[in-house]
């Protein structure tokens, strides 16, 4: 598989036509095998900052922001508006979101979360982008920004393509996302490994790491935290993942972080740097207040009981439903689709499923995913049906 077919499945939430040279073929054998909604992302503080200052194109409610204070306490403004736990299932295409690997330690994803902090109330944000028109003069002072952090400079706009750098560098701005695809791909020094196929662990982290120091003019992270994790495809091949985004030592500043506000890095087939995607998703975003969230055990009740949100076939798992000894892994995330209406936090579970049923005969285990809302459900417009 092509590196950039792997980019495909790795931004599963963006739409296909924004990802270059693939063709209607290609793009199907991509979505049919699986889908990966990435749940991992990070930038700035929340208020005002991400990635480089921002003007705050979100509508001002004149709520308060809710504050990270040192000791580790936050002011807690409560939301009273009543929200919707819908996921973006239609991003998954026809398959299903999962991740494969020869045992659930190998999807080593750093987490913020651990199952013992005691988390009673979490932010949820509007997501003000999801049908609005980006303001061209907006576009634009974000793609000069990039350019002169890169060391170019814009030379010409393309209506379907972003804009064009005198190094062939292509700059995209969407509703929370910002697109750099390096045209020639851009080299790294001697020494590092950067494929999805063919680098370690060890080599990920000491080439996020260059990365972080040379494009930390592009980024704006004042502490750049790597990370990197593995699946792999039905052959075992690995397909590895490359992320930065900003430190904090604050658990729900850092889930925001990594889920909201991150950068994702993409090799080539040769091994240089393709492309970086930016996430600003908090740049345009309405802070709606912070809401009760229900703790990991009661979410794992309902996760049994069958009160989750999928795009998992029932077929799919064992014995058609999901037991406690199925329940892989547990994190708490915030779902980060661009078509997301809006941004809240879930359980995430990781479901062992039926390798049978999957033509899983090289030892490989396929691991769906299941979300549980974690917002308590007095806050829901309607009574949901999931499942």
């Amino acid at each position: 598989m092509k590196n950039n077919e792997l980019l495909l499945e790795t931004i599963g939430e963006i739409d296909e036509k924004l990802v270059p040279e693939l063709d209607s073929e290609a793009k199907r054998k991509s979505i049919s095998i699986k889908r990966i909604a990435v749940i991992g992302a990070a930038a700035a503080a929340v208020t005002a900052l991400v990635c480089v200052t921002l003007p705050m194109l979100s509508r001002n409610n004149n709520k308060p922001k809710h504050e990270f204070i040192d000791t580790g306490e936050r002011e807690i403004f409560e939301g009273k508006e009543k929200i919707s736990p819908e996921l973006d299932n239609g991003a998954m295409g026809m398959g299903f979101e999962g991740l494969m690997a020869y045992d659930i330690s190998e999807l080593d994803e750093p987490s913020v979360w651990a199952e013992e902090m005691e988390i009673e109330h979490l932010p949820v944000y509007r997501n003000t982008a999801l049908d609005a028109e980006i303001p061209e003069e907006y576009q634009r002072e974000r793609a000069e920004r990039i350019a002169l952090a890169l060391g170019t400079e814009i030379t010409e706009k393309r209506s379907d393509e972003g804009y064009i750098c005198d190094d062939g560098t292509e700059i995209t701005v969407y509703g929370g996302q910002i697109r750099v695809l390096f045209s020639p791909a851009k080299k790294l020094p001697a020494g590092m490994s950067f494929t999805y196929s063919c680098t370690s662990k060890a080599e990920a982290m000491m080439t996020l790491n260059n990365l972080a120091d040379s494009y930390s003019d592009v980024l704006g992270y004042s502490n750049a935290k790597t990370w990197t994790y593995a699946d792999r495809t039905y052959a075992g091949t690995e397909t590895r993942h490359y992320y930065i985004c900003e430190e904090t030592e604050d658990t729900v500043q850092g889930m925001l972080n990594m889920n909201l506000s991150s950068s994702y890095f993409g090799p080539d087939d040769g091994g240089d740097l393709m492309v970086i995607w930016i996430d600003e998703r908090l740049s345009f975003s309405e802070y709606m207040g912070d809401y009760p969230v229900i703790a990991a055990d009661e979410a794992r009740d309902k996760l049994i009981n069958g009160g989750y949100i999928s795009t998992v076939p029932e077929d799919y798992l064992k014995a058609g439903r999901i037991a406690e000894d199925d329940i892989a892994k547990t994190d708490l995330v915030y779902y980060n689709s661009s078509r997301a209406k809006y941004y809240q936090p879930y359980y995430k579970f990781y479901i062992e499923l039926d390798g049978t049923k999957l033509n899983m005969d090289n030892e490989l285990k396929n691991y769906g995913i299941f979300y549980v809302p974690a917002v308590s459900g007095e806050y829901f417009e309607n009574e949901i049906t999931m499942n």
